[in-house]
């Protein structure tokens, strides 16, 4: 039986993998010296940036279970996204052929070509002893492994503007925190002083985050992430607080929206090389008015040529990859 999908967190998928792109998109523009372009910038990256924990805190919610079937199939797919798009970087885009790009695009996981996707496989493979974590520790004593865990890789990188693993918050260490806080959030519920604030708490948290970088950039001319980055107290607080709206929201069970979310990852893997294609359009505009909606279309020509590139994938390799997954996964069952 397939398990019962929520609507509210199929749509907070889709959402938060959009907001990435977008942030994507309006990363042409970071020499812009456009006023507008310049604050819609911060204020795209200080909402933006709560994508990929908001990804992860509903992986951490239901708990990622590892099968040898469900790690196949997802090795299969990046990897038919990695070597089809390198294959398309070399012919449209004009990239050189080289040793170092052609083991990147053979194995995309191991190299971390698509970090997201690296982290989501290394975290899969060791769920069965990340999800026991909660179940074994104590409240207490998982709320202190959660306090200490985010002292050095979210407090301090805040705090301080220096980091231990000098990744801004896009790697395991951070992934890993966030996975445990979702698990964390769906035993022992949300604090109490979240509750009906959560919005409110989203929206200070974003606006703080484009307040400093607007007082940066009023201070030195020039912009900058130093605040909006994964591994920040206000991102984190934010996309927990976003998290906590989309859960209390219940609405009517939604097909469309269910299907839709299907193509997450599949937009994740192709969004840089429709964005590389735009690239020449997109850098044209920077100093136009008019890029806040360049960067939308963007977003939106990205989730198109991901469903399409999808629905091309499931119909002529789902069968094949499926059968190869299931021999694979029976060998390694009865090794």
């Amino acid at each position: 039986m397939k398990p019962l999908r929520h609507t509210n967190f199929e749509v907070l998928r889709i959402v938060s993998i959009l907001l990435i792109v977008l942030m994507h998109a309006w990363g042409y523009a970071f020499h812009t010296t456009d006023p507008l372009n310049r604050q819609l910038l911060l204020a795209v990256n200080a909402v933006g940036n709560t994508g990929v924990s908001l990804f992860v805190l509903i992986s951490g919610w239901f708990g990622v279970r590892f099968g040898w079937g469900k790690l196949l199939r997802l090795v299969l797919v990046v990897w038919t996204y990695s070597v089809a798009s390198y294959a398309v970087e070399l012919a449209f885009l004009g990239h050189p052929l080289s040793g170092a790009e052609v083991r990147a695009a053979v194995f995309p996981l191991l190299s971390r070509k698509y970090w997201f996707m690296t982290c989501y496989v290394v975290l899969l493979c060791f769920s069965p002893w990340l999800n026991r974590v909660p179940e074994v520790l104590a409240r207490r004593s998982l709320e202190s492994l959660l306090g200490v865990w985010a002292f050095f890789f979210v407090v301090a990188p805040t705090l301080l503007g220096a980091e231990i693993q000098n990744d801004l918050g896009k790697g395991l260490v951070n992934f890993t925190l966030v996975y445990l806080l979702g698990r964390y959030l769906r035993r022992y519920g949300f604090p109490r002083w979240l509750g009906r604030r959560a919005a409110w708490v989203a929206a200070g948290c974003c606006l703080a985050l484009w307040a400093l970088g607007a007082a940066v950039l009023q201070a030195t001319d020039s912009l900058t992430t130093r605040f909006a980055r994964d591994n920040d107290v206000l991102v984190v607080l934010a996309a927990v607080a976003l998290f906590r709206c989309f859960e209390r929201w219940h609405p009517a069970p939604s097909p469309a929206w269910n299907y839709v979310a299907g193509f997450a990852f599949p937009l994740y893997l192709v969004n840089s090389v429709v964005l590389a294609f735009l690239q020449p359009w997109l850098a044209g505009l920077t100093q136009s008015p008019l890029y806040g909606l360049a960067a939308l279309g963007a977003t939106g020509l990205c989730l198109a040529a991901a469903v399409a590139a999808e629905m091309c994938r499931r119909l002529l390799l789902d069968r094949p990859f499926g059968r190869l997954a299931d021999t694979l996964e029976r060998r390694l069952r009865q090794s």
